[in-house]
């Protein structure tokens, strides 16, 4: 049996395709060639990180007795860009598909990544509804890899690759020293996202409702994008090691996606909303009040808000589909 790990069995109910990929780092010297942990990290933070060679029976999807580490594919920090610790922003898609880091396909964690650069660059805070109006978890299989795909006519990010398959053997174990408390715990001494693969990985097809901050990102992201325009996410992923390349990108594809634009967007539309509020006269000196040009939320196929925590709302679980629910 694989140290640190529960028994082999058990895992019926996951893909031949995925037991059947022992890591290739199965050794200190091997996973000693990655480099050192702390390119890694997220620069600003106190975080110590190791990384720990996988034993020859140990499989990706398998569940450590201790919890006190997790596996990582490679790529999705070499090539991604993710970093640890998680922003807050990642570990609340994780828990609102139900997920641990490896289950999801290191494609889509490209889309998380580039959402959260773009959000970044124009100076938002990302948020669950705004990721799940552009994009959903359809068709979810358990015991495979989670993937995620653009709404219909809601295209803003290419794939970062079109076919993503040299990436399944390619994993290790991430923990915190011994002498430091665990990086993915919270305040509460809670896990922020799941450490190990879920049987029911949760399908989101959409959101319930938009804020308003949302629905008008989200419009003026829609007017940028006319004629077809996608946002490379090969590119978007450059943003930590080379930004003012990502920066000149982004200004040449979309030269009015900017935080100026997004602020005066807002401005005429809250000027608009005013003025179509504004008391008006009729026939023989009566008053009436004209109706506000308010826009009523936006209402699409449901989905479950896993989170529980205050930024993001309360939900639950429902036939594995999520339901969206905002606070």
């Amino acid at each position: 049996m694989a140290a640190g790990c529960e028994s082999v069995g058990g895992y019926e109910w996951v893909s031949e395709a995925v037991l059947g990929l022992p890591s290739l780092f199965t050794d200190k010297e091997s996973v000693d060639q990655l480099g050192l942990p702390l390119l890694w990290v997220r620069k600003g933070q106190n975080v110590k990180v190791e990384f720990v060679p996988c034993s020859a029976l140990e499989r990706v999807c398998h569940e450590g007795k201790a919890a006190d580490w997790f596996f990582m594919y490679i790529c999705v920090l070499a090539k991604i860009g993710v970093r640890f610790s998680f922003t807050e922003f990642e570990c609340a898609v994780l828990r609102q598909l139900n997920c641990a880091p490896s289950q999801i396909h290191p494609n889509f964690w490209g889309f998380i990544r580039a959402f959260e650069v773009l959000m970044e660059y124009l100076q938002e805070e990302p948020s669950l509804g705004l990721f799940f109006y552009l994009f959903q978890a359809k068709g979810v299989e358990r015991g495979v890899w989670v993937t995620l795909s653009s709404h219909q006519g809601r295209t803003v990010f290419s794939l970062f690759k079109a076919t993503y398959r040299d990436f399944k053997n390619f994993y290790i174990k991430v923990r915190s020293p011994e002498d430091v408390m665990l990086f993915f715990l919270d305040e509460n001494l809670l896990q922020k996202f799941p450490l190990y693969w879920c049987r029911k990985p949760v399908q989101c097809l959409g959101v319930e409702e938009l804020s308003e901050r949302e629905a008008g990102i989200s419009e003026f992201l829609f007017e940028n994008l006319r004629g077809g325009k996608i946002l490379t996410t090969s590119v978007l992923l450059k943003w930590e090691s080379e930004r003012s390349m990502v920066v000149k990108y982004l200004e040449t594809k979309v030269p009015d996606c900017n935080t100026a634009s997004l602020k005066s967007f807002f401005k005429q539309r809250a000027e608009r909303e005013l003025s179509s509020s504004h008391v008006v006269k009729v026939e023989k000196g009566s008053e009436v009040n004209k109706p506000s040009g308010k826009r009523n939320p936006i209402s699409l196929k449901r989905v479950i808000d896993l989170t529980e925590g205050k930024k993001y709302g309360k939900g639950v679980v429902s036939e594995d589909v999520a339901y969206f629910v905002k606070s």
